[in-house]
C-alpha cells in the first residue's frame, strides 16, 4: 500500500519524503513469501 502524504506528515517531514511503501509482514508468512517482497524491492 503507497501511503499519501497526508497519511504521516509529521514522519514525512521529518524523514524528507514525499510517500512511504508499508509492509506489514506477520509470522503466518512463508520466508519464500518474504524473499519475494525483497526480491521485488530490489
Amino acid at each position: 500500500r503507497i501511503s499519501p502524504r497526508v497519511a504521516a506528515v509529521i514522519d514525512f517531514d521529518r524523514k524528507a519524503v514525499d510517500w512511504a511503501l508499508r509492509v506489514s509482514p506477520h509470522y503466518f508468512n512463508t520466508e519464500e513469501e518474504l524473499d519475494q517482497l525483497a526480491a521485488a524491492l530490489k
